[in-house]
Formats: C-alpha cells, sequence, structure tokens
C-alpha cells in the first residue's frame, strides 16, 4: 500500500509538472516579441524605386559580432542580387545582337563595377536579440540608385563607348527606374 501511495505521488507530479511547463510555454510564446526587426525583409535582397538593398542575419556568443557578419553577409547578398540583374542587361543587350557586350573586356569591366557595391553600401539597420544564449545579428545594407549608377560610370570612365551602350539600353532603364 505504501508502495501504491508513493506512485500515485509521483504520477500526480509528473502530470501536474509537465502541465505547468506547457501552460508557461504558451505564455512566453505568445508575449515574446516579433522574431525579425519590422524594417527586416526574409528575402536576402530588395529594390525599390530609389534604391537597393541586401538583408541577412547571422548568429554569435556576442552581440556586435552577430550583426558584423550579418552586415558581411548582407552586403555579399547586395552584391550577388546586383550582379546578376547587371547580368541580365548585358544579356538582353547581347540577344538584341549587339556582339560589343561578348568582349572579355566589356564582362571584366562591368564585373568589377558591381563588385564595388560592397565597399560603397551602407549599413542602414543593425540589431541583435539574444536567443537562448547566443545572439541573432540582423542587417540591411543600402545602395541607392543614383549611387550605385555613379559608381557604374565611374567604373566605366575610360570606356566611354561602353558605357553609351550598356545604360543606354531599354534594359539598364528598367532595372534603374
Amino acid at each position: 500500500m505504501a508502495h501504491f501511495f508513493k506512485v500515485s505521488v509521483f504520477i500526480s507530479a509528473l502530470l501536474i509538472g509537465s502541465t505547468a511547463c506547457s501552460s508557461s510555454e504558451k505564455a512566453a510564446s505568445t508575449s515574446s516579441p516579433a522574431m525579425y526587426p519590422a524594417w527586416y525583409s526574409t528575402a536576402a535582397f530588395d529594390a525599390y524605386s530609389t534604391s537597393f538593398h541586401g538583408f541577412a542575419t547571422a548568429i554569435s556568443a556576442d552581440s556586435v559580432v552577430a550583426i558584423a557578419n550579418a552586415e558581411l553577409q548582407a552586403r555579399t547578398n547586395l552584391e550577388s542580387a546586383i550582379a546578376y540583374k547587371m547580368e541580365e542587361v548585358r544579356t538582353a543587350l547581347e540577344e538584341e545582337g549587339n556582339s560589343t557586350v561578348t568582349n572579355s573586356d566589356f564582362i571584366l569591366t562591368l564585373r568589377n563595377a558591381h563588385n564595388q557595391v560592397q565597399e560603397t553600401a551602407s549599413l542602414s539597420n543593425g540589431a541583435s536579440r539574444s536567443d537562448e544564449g547566443y545572439y541573432r545579428g540582423y542587417a540591411k545594407v543600402s545602395i541607392t540608385k543614383s549611387d550605385f549608377d555613379q559608381l557604374l560610370k565611374s567604373a566605366f570612365s575610360g570606356k566611354p563607348d561602353y558605357w553609351q551602350l550598356f545604360s543606354s539600353s531599354a534594359a539598364y532603364a528598367d532595372e534603374m527606374n
């Protein structure tokens, strides 16, 4: 009988403990802040009417390092997406029958131009949130379309024919507007 009583008390304690844990977990999840900052986009890249934005998140034991790592990844995301867009412009020109855009010199000039985006873009927002012993950093880097246009124009300096061909194309105008 004493053994039965001990087992009953043990089972009751387990049931009460599991009920208490599950209700506190529900309460914690409903009162916790949003997973992402309001300015953060889960897309790695966004293009708006006046600027391009790259986004990323990173994890670290230190909040400052988490933001710094997220910023580095956001810069990479921004440059990669812009490189893809500029390659689409170059491909459109090639499909229109323009052979100049297939020259290795033209391709290298374009590549070197968009590689400068990582250095030129600025950190628009950065934040970190503590989560179970580590920090998740969030970053948004941006470059205005007018600054990007100037960056490309500068990279094409000394090659005005290339710049005229590229910047006056309909595909480039579509990306920049």
